[in-house]
């Protein structure tokens, strides 16, 4: 009867620190977890980022390419500025 209680015993301590291993890998997988929803959001963010200064640069290239598209935005107070 000893034996049996041993190994129950011992049993028992193995279950609980089997329990308490998988408590502190889920804590780390929710961990991991959250870092990776961080990063995610970063990407996701300095694509955007990214996006946005193509566009800028789309638009710097073409105006580079051809400056009389500045001229035609800009008034040249040439017809009725009010000093002729």
């Amino acid at each position: 009867m000893q034996n049996i209680q041993e190994r129950l015993g011992l049993l028992e301590s193995r279950v609980q620190e089997m329990i308490d291993l998988i408590r502190r890998i889920k804590a780390e997988k929710d961990a991991l977890q959250n870092r990776l929803n961080q990063r995610e959001t970063e990407l996701h963010q300095l694509s955007e980022e990214k996006h946005l200064v193509f566009q800028r640069l789309e638009k710097i290239l073409e105006v580079l390419h051809h400056p009389e598209s500045l001229l035609a935005d800009v008034p040249l107070g040439i017809e009725g500025d009010g000093h002729a």
